[in-house]
Formats: structure tokens, sequence, C-alpha cells
């Protein structure tokens, strides 16, 4: 008669090492997975860092929107993850700028790219010579009144124009009108500012933080030959006003200009 084995007892260890070995094995998958997906989304050109953002922004708007708390808990902890990785530089990082705030003097606007299409439609100040030449940019006239204007530099035959971030070795220029007759711009107040004002300026990374150290009027058919609007300098921005009040020559056209520069607070960068 053969005789039968009694079973043999599982080692409780062991098997508490299994499953947690197997639990391990699964958060390393979904780890990777959402890293890919950041890391994808932050490493494209073009319209996928916007993509990215608005992404972000719809997440952790849409956990309050939902009556199933696991489904808001979720998104809850995907849009914290999202603010972990990109609080660790993200913000100080070079960007495409979007949207300028400077509370002293009430100003909150879009930021857009300034493009051929965009000079095709303005005037040069001193001469009412087209902005596009040729194919390419040889002045800068925003089309609308109501947006501020990024100069993109190594485009269309522009030579100067950097993106902002804290590690920005460029200057920045952004650029508005301001003293149209009988409408409101909005570079209107921008004259206002003092040393010390404080200015934010949101790109696809972040909100960075600006402080303004001088400003100065100055001919618009002289631009070229100021060497004070020319300088690259790391970090530092130059808001370039187009001035249609009274007393400025021209027919229309804003001949006179002014140039507020800034430069970047370093720690300051935020990912709000």
């Amino acid at each position: 008669m053969s005789s039968l084995r009694p079973p043999q007892k599982i080692n409780e260890s062991g098997l508490r090492w299994l499953l947690a070995g197997v639990a391990c094995l699964l958060a390393l998958v979904c780890l990777g997975a959402g890293g890919y997906t950041l890391v994808a989304a932050a490493g494209h050109g073009g319209s996928a860092p916007r993509a990215a953002a608005l992404a972000d922004q719809g997440g952790q708007a849409g956990a309050g929107d939902t009556g199933d708390s696991s489904t808001a808990a979720a998104q809850a902890g995907q849009a914290e993850a999202t603010q972990t990785a990109t609080a660790g530089g993200k913000a100080g990082r070079v960007g495409l700028p979007l949207h300028l705030a400077i509370p002293a003097i009430g100003l909150d606007a879009q930021v857009v790219t300034y493009t051929a299409d965009d000079a095709a439609q303005g005037q040069a100040g001193d001469t009412g010579q087209p902005c596009l030449n040729g194919g390419l940019i040889v002045c800068f006239d925003p089309p609308t009144l109501d947006l501020v204007y990024w100069q993109q530099g190594g485009v269309d035959g522009v030579e100067l124009g950097g993106l902002p971030g804290e590690d920005a070795t460029d200057t920045v220029y952004l650029h508005g009108h301001a003293g149209v007759p009988g409408a409101g711009a909005v570079f209107d107040r921008l004259g206002q500012l003092v040393p010390g004002d404080l200015i934010e300026l949101t790109t696809i990374y972040g909100v960075l933080t600006y402080e303004v150290t001088e400003s100065w009027q100055f001919d618009r058919a002289q631009a070229q030959s100021d060497g004070r609007l020319a300088e690259q300098v790391p970090g530092r921005l130059v808001l370039i006003e187009s001035d249609h009040r009274d007393g400025a020559e021209g027919t229309g056209q804003a001949a006179q200009g002014l140039a507020v520069v800034a430069e970047v607070v370093v720690g300051r960068a935020s990912t709000r």
C-alpha cells in the first residue's frame, strides 16, 4: 500500500515575498507608462508642449466635476504626480510664452508669436513701408491692440528674440501698442512702471517672475542703432511699446517707442 504524504505547509514568509515582488513589478510597469507620457510630451516641439499643458489643466479641473470618488481620487493623484514632475525645474526651462501679467498697472493679456502674416498687415512707423519685405520681417507692428506679441528670433529674417526661462541665454522681446486714439491698447499704462515692479510671464512650463530695472523712450527710426535694445543678456526681458499718442510723428503710425527692461528673478519660477 502506498503511503500518502501529508500536504506540505506553505512557507508564509516566502509567500509574502512573492506577493511583494508581484506588486513591485506592477508598480514599475505603471510608473514607466506615466513617465514615458510626461517625457514624450515635454520632449517634442511644436504643439506637443501646448497639448501637455492643456492636458494638465484639464486633469486638475476634472477631478472636481465627477461624482465618482474613486475616479476623482485617481485624477487628483495624476494631477499631483504631474505637478511633482514639473516642479523639479521645468518652470525654469525656456519655453513658448503664453500670457503676460503686470499687477502694478493691471495688465493681463495673452501672448502670441509675431508671424510673417502679422508683419504683412503692418507698416513701419517712420516710413510707412510694409513690415514684410521679400518674405522677411523688417519691422514690428502688431495687428491687434489687445494682444502682446513675442519676437521670435531665427525665423523669417528676424535675428534677435529668445525664449523666456530662468535658463534663457538671449534677451526676450515682447511688443504691444499704446495711445491709439479712440481705443484702448494693451501697453497704454506701460510708462507707469518703475524699477522694482514685478512682471509675471507664463510659458508652457510655468510662471516666471521678472523685476523691472529701467526704461527709456526711443525714436523707432533709430531703433536699429540703439545698442541697449540689441544687447543680449541671460534672463533679460524687454517690453517694447509702439506709441501712438498725440505728438508722435507720422500719419497714424507709431514713430516713438518705449522700452521697459526687466530681469528674471531666479528661484521665483512657479508651475501654478
